[in-house]
């Protein structure tokens, strides 16, 4: 969400040692609604799309069948730590406005508090719960 992205979705891949580096074998994307969309959506169609992919290669799977790439995609773009998304959840007072509604989009997730503020040593969460916002 905080990048922009135009499509999403989920990867069936071979494992390796790092983080999704693995051959792809298949991907399920969809186009993303880049002024509506949130994690939750996201998240939620992605699960869709990857319990799709499971659908289609379990049962070659369990049948012992030799599973090879259907496509030659490949691995692309900056890859993300969690540490990463921590630091993106963190706001301040001198941050822009649309800096600030830009992290507010991209970390509001139900039942996370993900959104924090230091102030002197300290960290705040923020609620989503009780957060009022006056566009």
């Amino acid at each position: 969400v905080y990048d922009g992205v135009t499509q999403y979705g989920a990867t069936l891949h071979f494992m390796s040692e790092k983080v999704d580096e693995g051959q792809i074998i298949d991907a399920e994307l969809f186009d993303v609604d880049t002024c509506n969309a949130s994690p939750k959506d996201l998240l939620d169609q992605a699960n869709e799309a990857g319990i799709r992919l499971i659908r289609k290669y379990l049962p070659r799977l369990l049948a012992g069948e030799q599973i090879l790439p259907e496509m030659t995609m490949h691995w692309g773009g900056k890859k993300r730590k969690r540490a990463d998304f921590k630091l993106l959840c963190r706001v301040s007072s001198d941050m822009s406005d649309t800096e600030f509604h830009r992290r507010l989009k991209a970390c509001r997730m139900p039942g996370h508090k993900n959104l924090h503020t230091n102030i002197k040593g300290y960290r705040f969460l923020i609620d989503d719960d009780l957060l009022i916002l006056n566009f």
